[in-house]
């Protein structure tokens, strides 16, 4: 009896001691991540874009750490329950970066548009449905349906949505299935030049510091494309927002619906506790 008892002790605690270390929690497809490592400045791999993420030497760890080399500043946001902030500074070039420049880095851009005269903003980019054919494809028909239903941005912020990063120079080829490969190179080596590159500027100005505010696996994209341009990357900083798009997919706890004036709302107040603007305000 008492051999019986010693060793059903046993079982419990080998039981005991299974269930101790607790699973991290997967992190959700809608709305913020939420892992126990949300401090951490790492990425994870359903992060990563599934183009580049299919070859090892442009793999999303590969990527950040072929920019952390070159001397490149990788910060990783969470929640603003967090308390964790990225002051941006006077004199920054800033670039608001999500999959198609059409619902977050939107709300980003308009929210940082009071400091422009104190920073280089640049307008809202697409870096996986954009025109960079980071990749080496024909991307920028990827969201075009979804640009064609209603929108209530011009409602929330008093004005129509920015000219995306290349359409003036690209517009034209929007719709367009196929190209020839000098013309796409043309495109490339425009966003080399222009965005990601050490003369990268907006209308001739240069920041002194780069700020890449990008969301989600574009992130991915950012990094491998500024590793891919730069032969240092000193005084660049990638800032990843784990964010999925909470415009066109807000939580149900903001009881709305798609791209609404409250959507754009409660998004902009997430980036307003986030991106530190304080340094940028007049005197």
């Amino acid at each position: 009896m008492k051999k019986l008892k010693l060793i059903s002790i046993f079982l419990l605690l080998v039981l005991s001691s299974l269930s101790y270390h607790p699973a991290v929690k997967a992190a959700p497809r809608t709305g913020p991540v939420e892992n126990s490592f949300v401090a951490e400045n790492i990425l994870f791999p359903h992060e990563a874009d599934l183009d580049l993420q299919a070859n090892e030497s442009t793999s999303i760890d590969n990527a950040l750490n072929k920019f952390q080399k070159k001397g490149g500043t990788f910060i990783r946001m969470a929640m603003p329950e967090a308390g964790k902030t990225i002051q941006l500074q006077p004199g920054d070039a800033v670039y608001p970066v999500c999959s198609a420049g059409f619902n977050r880095s939107q709300t980003l851009w308009v929210t940082l548009k009071p400091y422009q005269n104190k920073i280089v903003l640049f307008p809202p980019v697409g870096a996986r449905y954009g025109f960079d054919p980071f990749n080496g494809k024909i991307n920028w028909n990827l969201n075009i349906l979804h640009e064609q239903r209603y929108d209530e941005f011009s409602v929330w912020a008093g004005e129509p949505k920015a000219t995306r990063f290349g359409y003036e120079q690209f517009g034209h080829l929007r719709g367009q299935e196929s190209v020839s490969a000098d013309e796409l190179n043309q495109v490339l080596q425009f966003f080399d030049q222009h965005y990601y590159g050490p003369e990268s500027n907006w209308k001739g100005q240069k920041g002194q510091r780069r700020v890449y505010l990008a969301f989600d696996r574009n992130t991915h994209v950012v990094l491998h494309r500024l590793a891919q341009t730069n032969e240092t990357l000193d005084s660049v900083v990638v800032v990843h927002f784990p964010f999925n798009d909470m415009v066109a997919n807000p939580p149900p706890e903001w009881d709305t619906f798609k791209q609404s004036a409250i959507a754009y709302e409660k998004f902009s107040q997430i980036l307003k506790a986030l991106v530190d603007v304080q340094l940028l305000k007049d005197e």
